[in-house]
């Protein structure tokens, strides 16, 4: 909505994690995975330190899946849980539907 705009707007730099866990306790997602989204939307926001979640392009998510997930340092089920942990923090955060079904999947690639 418009006034989603202007609230969000005020906070130009930096992710706005403590509103995303109070949005995600509001949405009733539970204690354990609070902190494990938590967890997973701060270390990808630390990635890309000085930048705003807006300013973040699909490129930059990509590379960063990448190689977190599809380079085989974590399992396909914890690359599940960020995208939905990622894409949770724009809807609930910033107002973006995030797009993110067409990112490369851990064990799609062989070498």
């Amino acid at each position: 909505s418009i006034s989603s705009l202007f609230k969000h707007g005020q906070k130009s730099e930096g992710a706005n994690l403590d509103f995303y866990v109070q949005q995600l306790e509001k949405e009733g997602y539970s204690d354990k995975s609070r902190k494990s989204y938590l967890f997973m939307v701060r270390r990808f926001f630390d990635y890309f330190e000085g930048m705003a979640p807006q300013e973040i392009t699909m490129g930059e998510i990509e590379d960063y899946n990448f190689e977190f997930f599809v380079s085989g340092r974590y399992s396909r089920s914890y690359q599940l849980q960020f995208i939905n942990a990622l894409r949770l923090y724009y809807h609930l955060t910033e107002g973006i539907d995030l797009n993110l079904k067409q990112l490369r999947k851990t064990g799609t690639v062989r070498a």
